[in-house]
């Protein structure tokens, strides 16, 4: 500094003047500003080498690739899914029918083996018989595809719906 203002020295203070005040208060901001460029020149190194534009394309291709087609197989997952229930509280509702047509074929041929009715009787009971255990075992069947078919869809939901976790997460 051009003025040592802690200066022991014999008159030292009297001999700064204002003005070799003001110099050294430039030369402090010059250096001052020197030190801020060196900072300055080394965080723009760092955040160069540490690829984070890199990393901003790779999340947003991640994204496109993964989540966005991951968030629309939940949507159609979901649509499916709401036509299964569909199906299935259909089949839910004729199963009583059925049941009871079943039950009232067994109760008719039951009779008729019992009365010892004609022949024809006994086997148009049975016909009947055969004909609701029929329908009711392909509503079973039907009501066991759909139970697969809803258990398959959920674990896909459940899959679909982690990787979209996973990407709103991340």
């Amino acid at each position: 500094p051009k003025c040592a203002s802690k200066c022991t020295a014999y008159f030292c203070k009297e001999r700064c003047s204002l003005r070799e005040r003001w110099r050294d208060l430039q030369d402090q901001a010059e250096a001052y500003k020197i030190r801020y460029n060196q900072y300055e020149k080394a965080l723009n190194r760092t955040l160069a080498k540490s690829g984070l534009e890199d990393l901003k394309k790779k999340l947003t291709k991640y994204n496109i690739s993964k989540c966005v087609p991951a968030a629309e197989n939940v949507t159609r997952l979901n649509r499916t899914l709401g036509g299964i229930r569909a199906n299935w509280s259909g089949i839910e509702a004729k199963l009583p029918n059925l049941t009871a047509t079943r039950e009232a074929a067994f109760a008719a041929a039951k009779s008729a083996k019992e009365a010892l009715s004609t022949s024809e009787k006994l086997a148009e009971a049975n016909k009947k018989k055969h004909a609701a255990a029929e329908a009711l075992l392909k509503v079973k069947q039907r009501l066991a595809a759909v139970n697969a078919t809803l258990l398959e869809t959920r674990s896909r939901l459940s899959a679909a719906s982690a990787e979209v976790a996973a990407c709103t997460s991340g």
